[in-house]
């Protein structure tokens, strides 16, 4: 089974999560893109969940470094 890569991962979270977010809360946007530690959250949160769905590996969530 061939798994997501990072960049496809991050395009997807981007896509999803942030984009969606912005169109939403646009004034919360601003102040989220600021907060890094919550963006690393959310990243993390991510990367779990497509983790328990079998999206991804556990190896490539513990090795992948952290784009934010």
């Amino acid at each position: 089974m061939v798994k997501q890569t990072k960049k496809q991962t991050l395009k997807q979270f981007q896509e999803y999560y942030l984009d969606d977010f912005k169109k939403s809360n646009p004034i919360e946007y601003k102040a989220l893109k600021r907060d890094k530690c919550m963006m690393r959250m959310l990243w993390s949160d991510w990367l779990d969940a497509l983790n328990k769905e079998g999206i991804i590996t556990y190896n490539q969530v513990y090795n992948w470094s952290n784009p934010f």
